[in-house]
């Protein structure tokens, strides 16, 4: 299944998909939502998710497909490549993660390696999260898991009710886990929170 909101890269990855002998397209949707009606009626076993959609993202709709089919392998195609955001995709629970610019070839060894049961994650993914490892302010040494998953919704311009929902938590819990982003990150409004996960090189 391919789950993507750009029209040019879905018609591209469903044609491209087609000319491959061992892969059947067993859907096409440019959103999670529209994604998760078509689970009820289609079987993937391998789902191609954009990190970044329309409502919930990549990563959350990764999450509830597995609710209606325990057994799906997910990889996530996306263009972003800071720390904060591929720290969700490891802790996720994905298969893989490959870029959005990496060649066809590429992207089929993907799909190959994750349908025979195995990781794939691309060379810039691992490259990334090594040397965020290795720096002193590392995201998961300053912010709980819970903090950076709010602060990648509150970076993608989310509000305090789209948050709350998509995390299954209260508008007043996201209100709380935002005061502490600000607090920790010296911050005073939104403007000032986007500078400083920037200039640590945790966004772009």
């Amino acid at each position: 299944m391919i789950v993507e909101d750009q029209g040019l890269v879905r018609s591209f990855l469903q044609r491209w998909l087609q000319g491959l002998p061992r892969f059947v397209v067993a859907g096409v949707a440019q959103s999670g939502e529209e994604a998760l009606k078509l689970m009820e009626l289609e079987k993937p076993d391998v789902v191609l998710v954009d990190f970044q959609l329309p409502g919930i993202d990549g990563l959350e709709f990764v999450r509830a497909a597995r609710q209606l089919r325990p057994q799906l392998r997910a990889i996530v195609v996306s263009s972003l490549v800071d720390p904060l955001a591929l720290t969700r995709v490891r802790e996720s629970g994905v298969e893989g993660y490959i870029e959005k610019d990496a060649p066809p070839e590429l992207l089929e060894e993907a799909l190959r390696a994750v349908a025979d049961g195995r990781l794939y994650f691309s060379k810039k993914y691992e490259e990334t999260m090594s040397r965020e490892n290795s720096k002193t302010e590392a995201v998961g040494k300053v912010l709980s898991r819970r903090e950076q998953h709010v602060l990648g919704l509150v970076l993608a311009k989310k509000s305090n009710r789209e948050i709350a929902d998509v995390m299954g938590l209260s508008v007043r819990t996201v209100e709380f886990h935002r005061a502490n982003l600000m607090a920790k990150l010296n911050a005073v409004n939104y403007d000032e929170l986007v500078t400083a996960a920037r200039l640590r090189g945790w966004a772009r």
